[in-house]
């Protein structure tokens, strides 16, 4: 704590190897009772005001964990998932943002696993989120997307399809501000951080990136960074036809079958 500055410990709970669940940062107990509040964490970069952190006792680079502990990881995952509506699928690992080892290759290939048994609890869809990669040389709607998202956390680069050298830099530049992988390619930390959730009432260059995919698919929208009703009917049109949850929500599952 006194290394990093913080106030607490930087994730909301631990899970120790005998599996009892602690509460790490102060009050988040009590905000996950709530079910409406969200106490500020500092466990993963970038994702630190919407990601809930767990903690595991212990490295998990070559050894898995103990059953106690892995019962007691899932009826924390349910409880948070059933508390603030997390779906199954939004269940990551943390190298799935930042550029870590954690949590060791042992409990990350458990993942898949752990989103099942979830599921089998609080219902959804246990399929981890899978993304495109866009690299230097692409172009095309992928790389508008891309191009749009980037605008929206800061940068100010011409939204042509064309990823060109201005657009991996401004990768770069991204990656290193949130922690991930800096490499000036678009692949699973990058897409992870650069998206969010997107619904009616929204606005901004995320809506545009959305209003343009849907545009190119022939839905009959204005890009206009307004997520409006016609935006909002689109976007549930397009989730049924892929068989995804047809609330009108841009959430990662939707963003993720867009991009593709």
């Amino acid at each position: 704590m006194d290394n990093n500055g913080w106030i607490d410990s930087g994730q909301h709970f631990t899970i120790s190897r005998g599996g009892y669940m602690t509460e790490g940062r102060h009050e988040s107990l009590d905000a996950l009772r709530n079910g409406s509040k969200f106490v500020e964490s500092a466990h993963c970069r970038g994702q630190n005001r919407m990601a809930v952190g767990i903690e595991n006792e212990g490295t998990y680079t070559s050894e898995a964990l103990r059953t106690e502990h892995y019962s007691a990881l899932v009826e924390l995952c349910v409880y948070l998932s059933e508390q603030y509506g997390i779906d199954p699928y939004e269940i990551y690992g943390h190298r799935d943002f930042n550029a870590t080892t954690c949590p060791g290759d042992e409990l990350y290939a458990m993942l898949p696993t752990l989103r099942g048994d979830v599921a089998a609890t609080v219902g959804g869809d246990p399929t981890g989120v899978s993304w495109p990669i866009s690299r230097a040389g692409d172009s095309g709607e992928r790389v508008r997307s891309v191009q749009y998202l980037l605008n929206e956390h800061g940068d100010s680069i011409m939204v042509d399809g064309i990823f060109g050298p201005n657009t991996e830099d401004a990768v770069r530049n991204f990656q290193s501000g949130v922690g991930a992988a800096v490499d000036g390619i678009v692949g699973n930390q990058t897409w992870n951080q650069a998206v969010r959730d997107r619904e009616r009432g929204s606005s901004g260059q995320a809506v545009r990136a959305v209003q343009s995919q849907l545009s190119s698919r022939g839905y009959q929208i204005a890009v206009d960074g307004l997520f409006g009703p016609n935006t909002e009917s689109a976007v549930t049109e397009f989730q049924s036809n892929n068989r995804i949850r047809a609330n009108g929500v841009v959430d990662a599952r939707t963003w993720s079958v867009l991009v593709q």
